[in-house]
């Protein structure tokens, strides 16, 4: 771990020199992690707010404090914790200029899917813990959901390193991000400037504004009551000025997103795209939560209902896409306090990558599944050549939507070669080439085939279950959208909407009032992770990542008097006029601590 010491004007360096380590393919040995959004509902007639606001989120973080030490970071509404995760507070922006949103919460960076979901459960359970502490008492609730009953989605986005791009498809890549940094570098110039003049512009009218409230009107009437909660007229100037700030920057940098689209969508992913689209066009059948839309109908997957591209930057052009690569637009727009260290990145062969297409889960096994059988496909598709006996759809994203709707598992997807495949065919077809795959591999962890046991398990359960109520009913509990369909299934046929989309909503509820805790407490825990993993993941990062040194240096410092500003590649302690980076990425920190 390299160190910087910035003592005023001068910094020193403390580190080792890095080291080219030779190394063979492995299997489960990339870095995976997990992004998490949680919504926050109240449940009491007292509480005096329906919205979750920075106010809270920063009671929220007091709470989770109490059980783990956190710092900030260079983002105003994120802190890391000592077990190596995150928590960030995602903002938006109501039409009465409140600033309200979601609690995400990060896993910390892991290598094994065991370690992975021992984190997302221990995340769970803290921030369960931390939300119940919130006044009043007992009115506050978490839904680790995926859509809201409005029909906005949310939820989980997957992260996982793989090798984005090779051979000339590289070097075109980085070529042409060369050539995108002088539009980046105006953008910088052009945003600095509007938003120096929208902080002015509100400098000078917070002077002149009445200090008085007003009532807050319905986004949808536009008509106010006496009942209506009362805004001051500084707030809601406030959220109109943020509006316009985000405008004017989205405004800004078009063109660089659009530059940015076509690079991605030209040189990033071409290689895997064609043997991975029909695992993921399949994988619902695993990993769903269910979904009830506006309409009344059951989805299999709240995510697979909206997801509309394969590939994208997220939500700039209205879309959704599956591979997510809106953090490189962040990056290039927002690179923090060391640009040349972050935008560097984006030239790496081997980084991480996004994807929207899982929803948040209750059950350990469908989180369990969906993470070790991503990455035993990821490792096939970089270490093994292409089998042209396989399945190629002949259009991906409609096999998606009709497996996504078909909870009899009977849909036929047609592909280019004539052949029809049912969902658990192709997953079956790729269990079979993960099984050979394995054979021939010479470092193969037990997890894998432990993965890939509880795969064909899962395939031959699913089976069973399309003719055997009993097999069907063994599922509950363990895949979700099947779990929640057979709740829905109890609710009388005639029964309004809103009160089938409760079951859905509630499902998905962090306490024992939740319905898949009620559920599982008749049907029985499926032992998959052990509480005394998921405890120990409450406290204690991964030891094979950056992770276990960046819990190190929070829970070591945190309370040491230092300013203590953390980031997902360094820690940056401030003690007077000395400054000190703590490098993680370095390997002075893995030689000198084995």
């Amino acid at each position: 771990m390299a160190k910087i010491v910035r003592n005023k004007s001068k910094v020193t360096w403390n580190g080792a020199k890095r080291t080219r380590k030779a190394s063979s393919p492995k299997v489960l040995d990339r870095l995976i992690g997990l992004e998490t959004e949680y919504a926050v509902y109240f449940d009491h007639a007292s509480t005096a707010s329906t919205a979750f606001t920075a106010e809270l989120f920063e009671a929220f973080c007091a709470q989770v404090s109490q059980h783990l030490p956190l710092v900030p970071s260079e983002h105003a509404d994120r802190k890391f914790l000592a077990n190596g995760g995150a928590i960030s507070f995602e903002p938006a922006v109501t039409s009465t200029g409140e600033v309200q949103g979601l609690i995400e919460g990060a896993t910390p960076e892991c290598r094994s899917p065991a370690t992975l979901i021992a984190h997302q459960l221990a995340q769970d359970e803290l921030f369960e813990e931390a939300i119940e502490q919130l006044p009043p008492h007992g009115s506050v609730r978490l839904l680790k959901n995926s859509a809201d009953p409005s029909g906005h989605v949310y939820g989980l986005q997957e992260n996982y390193e793989i090798e984005i791009a090779k051979g000339w498809r590289l070097w075109l890549l980085r070529i042409s991000l060369c050539a995108l940094l002088p539009i980046v570098a105006l953008y910088w110039i052009l945003a600095t400037i509007w938003l120096s003049l929208i902080q002015a512009a509100g400098w000078s009218l917070s002077w002149v504004l009445p200090d008085r409230s007003v009532p807050a009107t319905d986004s949808e009437s536009k008509e106010s009551t006496a009942s209506s909660p009362s805004i001051s007229v500084a707030t809601q100037f406030r959220g109109r000025a943020l509006r316009l700030a985000v405008l004017g920057l989205r405004v800004l940098h078009a063109p660089l997103v659009l530059l940015l689209t076509i690079i991605v969508r030209s040189f990033v992913l071409r290689s895997q795209l064609d043997r991975l689209a029909p695992f993921f066009a399949t994988r619902i059948i695993l990993d769903g939560a269910g979904h009830l839309d506006g309409n009344g109908k059951f989805w299999l997957g709240a995510k697979a209902s909206a997801c509309d591209r394969w590939i994208g930057l997220g939500g700039y052009w209205g879309g959704r896409p599956i591979f997510v690569f809106g953090h490189w637009l962040k990056t290039l727009c927002a690179p923090g306090s060391r640009p040349w260290r972050s935008i560097g990145r984006l030239f790496q062969a081997r980084q991480r990558i996004q994807i929207a297409l899982g929803d948040s889960c209750m059950s350990p096994m469908s989180q369990y599944l969906r993470s070790g059988v991503t990455c035993l496909l990821l490792d096939w598709v970089e270490q093994s050549p292409a089998d042209a006996s396989g399945p190629r759809l002949a259009s991906s994203f409609q096999s998606l939507k009709s497996v996504a709707r078909d909870d009899l598992l009977i849909a036929r997807l047609p592909d280019i070669h004539g052949k029809n495949w049912s969902a658990l065919e192709i997953q079956q077809y790729y269990l079979g080439q993960i099984k050979e795959f394995l054979q021939q591999s010479w470092q193969v962890p037990a997890e894998a085939w432990r993965i890939v046991r509880l795969w064909q398990d899962t395939i031959d359960s699913l089976k069973a279950a399309k003719h055997d109520t009993q097999a069907r009913q063994s599922l509950l509990g363990r895949i979700d959208w099947l779990s929640k369909l057979w709740m829905l299934q109890q609710v009388a046929q005639d029964a309004a909407w809103p009160v089938r989309k409760k079951v859905d909503l509630r499902f998905h509820e962090l306490s024992e009032d939740g319905y898949y805790r009620k559920l599982i407490a008749v049907a029985g825990k499926y032992p998959l992770i052990s509480p005394e993993k998921v405890r120990q993941a409450k406290r204690i990062p991964p030891s094979d990542t950056v992770a276990s040194k960046r819990g190190y240096l929070i829970r070591e410092f945190s309370s040491s008097g230092s300013s203590v500003t953390a980031g997902w590649d360094f820690v940056k302690m401030v003690e007077g006029d000395e400054t000190t980076y703590y490098d993680l990425a370095s390997d002075f920190w893995n030689s000198s601590n084995k």
